[in-house]
C-alpha cells in the first residue's frame, strides 16, 4: 500500500518489499528516507504529525501542537487562564469589525487551528465556526477564538490511540448526529460523526449542512447522508487492502428514532422536502449495505462535533474516545 500526499509518501509492506520499492524510487528520484520500520519507543513525524510506536501494533498519532504555541504567543495568552471548553454559546451580538490588521491576524490563526482541528476532534466544531467568520470577523469571533486558544494552552496534544487489526476492518463504526438549526445567525444545522474500525478512530468531521432543515428529522438524515457516503469510501479502502472477497460490515449509529424510523419503511409519506435523502439511505440499508443502530443521546461521541457542549458532558464523551489525555497539564482553576 502506498499513500501519497503531495510529494510526501508513506509506504507499507513486507520488509523485502520495502527495498525493492526503495531501490526502483532511487534510481528516477531524490529521495529523503525515514524508517517507519520502527521498534517499540521509537518517534517519527509526517506532515508534522507525531506518530509513536508502543508495545505490539499499538500507536498514537498526534498533531502538531507548535502552531499552537505560535498563536498563543503572538495573542500574549501564555499566563491567561484556561478553560474547560472549547466553546460556548453563540451570541447575537453584533460586535465591533475587525481593523484590516487584525483581520489578517485572524485570518492566520484560524488558518492555523485548521490544520491542528484535523487531528483535533474536540475543537473540531468551534473551529469550523471560526473559520466560516473569517470574511467579516468582528470583536466577538476573536474572543472566540481566544478561547479556544485558552482551551487549548494545557491540552496541546491529543494522540489518537491506533491499535486496528485486519478483523477491525472488517467491521466499521460510524457515530453521526447534527444539531438542528443551531446556528442562530443562519439557522443551518451541523452534522457530526466519528468513524472507527474497533477501538481506533479513521476519521471525524464536523460540517455545516448546506441547506436550511425544516425538521429535526430532516437534520439528523443529512448527518447521516454524509456519515454514509464517508463510511463506504472507507469500505473501499478496506477492501483494497483485505481483498474484494471479503466482507466488510458497516454500521451507522444515531441517537435520532425519528431518522431511523424513517430508514426501515418504504417511501416517504408526507416527508416529501426530504425525500432525496431519505429514499437514498433506504436504499442502501434495503439493500443491506449499511446497517444502522440506536445510540442513547448520551453516548453519542459525534455530539463533540455538532454544538458547544457543558463541560460535564464534554468529559464524559471525551473519556469514551481512544485518546490519549494523560499529557493535559490541567489546574484546579480552569474557568468554565
Amino acid at each position: 500500500m502506498l499513500f501519497v500526499h503531495v510529494d510526501d509518501l508513506i509506504i507499507s509492506a513486507h520488509e523485502k518489499e520495502m527495498v525493492r520499492i526503495f531501490a526502483m524510487l532511487r534510481a528516477k528520484l531524490l529521495i529523503v528516507e525515514q524508517d517507519m520500520m520502527c521498534k517499540e519507543g521509537d518517534v517519527n513525524t509526517m506532515l508534522g504529525r507525531t506518530i509513536t510506536r508502543h508495545e505490539g501494533n499499538r500507536f498514537s498519532i498526534s498533531g502538531d501542537a507548535r502552531l499552537i504555541d505560535t498563536s498563543i504567543r503572538e495573542l500574549k495568552l501564555s499566563t491567561c487562564k484556561s478553560v474547560s471548553t472549547p466553546g460556548t454559546v453563540e451570541s447575537l451580538e453584533p460586535g465591533t469589525p475587525l481593523s484590516a490588521e487584525d483581520h489578517a491576524a485572524f485570518r492566520t490563526h484560524v488558518g492555523r487551528l485548521l490544520y491542528v482541528s484535523a487531528d483535533r476532534l474536540d475543537i473540531a466544531f468551534c473551529v469550523k465556526n471560526l473559520a466560516r467568520r473569517v470574511a467579516a470577523p468582528t470583536s466577538l469571533d476573536l474572543v472566540m477564538l481566544k478561547r479556544v486558544l485558552r482551551y487549548l494552552r494545557p491540552r496541546r496534544t491529543l494522540p489518537y490511540i491506533i491499535q486496528a487489526t485486519m478483523a477491525d476492518l472488517t467491521d466499521l463504526k460510524l457515530f453521526a448526529d447534527s444539531d438542528w438549526a443551531g446556528c442562530k445567525r443562519t439557522r443551518k444545522s451541523t452534522s457530526g460523526a466519528v468513524l472507527m474500525a474497533g477501538n481506533s478512530i479513521l476519521t471525524t468531521f464536523s460540517r455545516t449542512q448546506s441547506t436550511i432543515a425544516l425538521s429535526s428529522c430532516e437534520a439528523e438524515l443529512g448527518a447521516l447522508v454524509s456519515g454514509t457516503n464517508e463510511i463506504l469510501f472507507f469500505a473501499r479502502l478496506a477492501k483494497d487492502v483485505l481483498g474484494e472477497s471479503v466482507d466488510v460490515r458497516l454500521t451507522l449509529y444515531s441517537d435520532s428514532k425519528a431518522a431511523l424510523d424513517n430508514l426501515v419503511k418504504q417511501g416517504v409519506g408526507r416527508m416529501k422536502h426530504i425525500s432525496i435523502r431519505a429514499l437514498y439511505l433506504q436504499e442502501i440499508t434495503r439493500r443491506k449495505i449499511i446497517n444502522i443502530a440506536k445510540v442513547p443521546g448520551v453516548d453519542n461521541v459525534s455530539d463533540l462535533l455538532t454544538k458547544s457542549v457543558t463541560h460535564a458532558v464534554h468529559a464524559k464523551l471525551m473519556e469514551r474516545l481512544p485518546v490519549d489525555m494523560s499529557s493535559w497539564t490541567l489546574t484546579d482553576n480552569c474557568e468554565e
